[in-house]
């Protein structure tokens, strides 16, 4: 029985032979191959299963940080488009009285207008003033939040006293040139350029806001209302005294051409400027008038002074303008609409933005819990798993030991194929009889195995 066969097979499935071990511990997993059966390799595997569900997560935390940062970034501009626009109000003021006053002392240059009802504009201008640093005082702090280093504003305004005076005093001689009346008054033009350069320089195009169309209508509305009331006094020059200069002839055509362009380039930005200024003009009973005059000076037609007609031409252009403040007030009240309207769509924004935030960090540890517990139970299940599968190794190599001890290696061989076992005839045998003391006590005691 314990022929050559047997005894290489005892030899293999010595205790201290560990292949079938290895083959059921070493089992490599994951993306890395990580071995799972060691404490490192358990370590990382619990690292990569807790690390790839944060790649979304992580991936919405940047998305969401995006949106909430365009987010801050609209509402800081639409807050800074409400302040700009906000500041054209009382400054807006201060320009119309500016221009009111420019067109009475051209009346009453080449018109003779009362100099006691002139004193009254004046009056008007100076409260304009007082109005605006007060208002500007409280809100912007001072006039430099407005005009930055743009002192020489604040000179130029600072003569305005005297530039009345000498204007009265020209108008009193008699051996002037008209066209010395007209530069005095260009002292006006001068600090309303200054004023609508800073305001056109604050009220910023974007295209962050959906008021960024109306904010340069707005722009240029104002630029339109400028330039014709700078036109009004040329008007009245031309009916004062019958005929412009080449000189003034040339700074009405600037002008006048200016506002035009001015008025159609906001009317191509606002819909809301091009549908009410088409129904003013089919209504307005001086459409055809304005057309008429502004034919005769652009031809500068030689004519008698006529103070009727400049009258009747300063009423008409006067309502004209005043039309025209209304789309100015119009729009503003729009652009403040649609700012309105992109604050709360940014603080929604960021409302939002930040709830996922809080709900991605408050979910986080969570995550890490659940994944964490379940890897360690997988893993602990593994490990019984390989003990269980080693044991099994481990029987089934000492039961293969002990069929060797009994049977000869081609008959394990063919049991183990489940084939039949074919009869063997043997030259000789040994037949060896024994007998256990206490046999049938032990067996009682072992296990089958045993």
């Amino acid at each position: 029985m314990g022929g050559p066969g047997s005894d290489s097979d005892c030899s293999l499935a010595k205790p201290g032979f560990t292949s079938g071990d290895s083959s059921l511990v070493s089992v490599n997993t994951g993306c890395l191959h990580v071995n799972s059966s060691t404490k490192k390799g358990r370590r990382l595997q619990l690292c990569q299963m807790i690390s790839l569900p944060f790649i979304p997560i992580l991936a919405l935390v940047a998305q969401t940080l995006i949106i909430l940062l365009g987010a801050i970034s609209s509402q800081r501009e639409a807050a800074t488009i409400e302040n700009q626009v906000d500041l054209t109000v009382e400054v807006g003021r201060l320009l119309s009285a500016l221009q009111q006053e420019r067109l009475e002392i051209a009346m009453h240059i080449f018109q003779g207008k009362d100099r006691l009802e002139l004193s009254s504009y004046f009056g008007k201008t100076d409260d304009a003033i007082r109005n605006t640093t007060a208002a500007f005082t409280s809100k912007y702090d001072s006039w430099n939040s407005i005009f930055g280093s743009k002192v020489n504003f604040m000179d130029h305004l600072s003569l305005l006293s005297m530039k009345r005076l000498s204007v009265l005093e020209l108008n009193e001689k008699t051996d002037r040139e008209d066209d010395e009346a007209i530069k005095e008054i260009e002292w006006y033009n001068i600090a309303n350029d200054l004023i609508l350069d800073q305001l056109s320089t604050r009220i910023r195009d974007t295209s962050s806001t959906h008021a960024w169309r109306n904010l340069i209508a707005y722009k240029y509305i104002i630029k339109s209302i400028e330039n014709f009331s700078i036109s009004i006094v040329y008007g009245l020059y031309y009916f004062g005294r019958g005929r412009l200069t080449a000189y003034s002839y040339a700074r009405f055509v600037r002008f006048d051409s200016l506002a035009y362009d001015y008025l159609n380039a906001s009317q191509q930005f606002s819909p809301l400027i091009f549908r009410d200024y088409a129904n003013f003009m089919k209504t307005f009973q001086h459409t055809q008038n304005m057309s008429i005059t502004r034919g005769h000076i652009y031809n500068n037609v030689n004519i008698s002074g006529n103070k009727e007609g400049a009258g009747i031409y300063y009423e008409y252009m006067i309502a004209f303008i005043d039309e025209l403040r209304t789309y100015q007030e119009r729009l503003r009240d729009v652009i403040l609409l649609a700012v309105q309207e992109d604050l709360q769509d940014a603080t929604q924004k960021q409302t939002l933005s930040v709830g996922i935030l809080i709900l991605v960090i408050m979910i986080s540890p969570v995550i890490v819990s659940l994944i964490t517990n379940a890897t360690q139970t997988i893993q602990a299940f593994s490990q019984v798993l390989v003990e269980k599968g080693t044991e099994i190794k481990r029987e089934r190599r000492r039961c293969d030991r002990l069929l060797s001890q009994m049977l000869p290696a081609p008959v394990i061989k063919a049991l183990k194929e489940r084939r039949k076992v074919p009869a063997e005839t043997f030259d000789s045998v040994t037949v060896y009889f024994s007998d256990i003391v206490g046999f049938t006590n032990i067996s009682s005691k072992s296990t089958p195995l045993e």
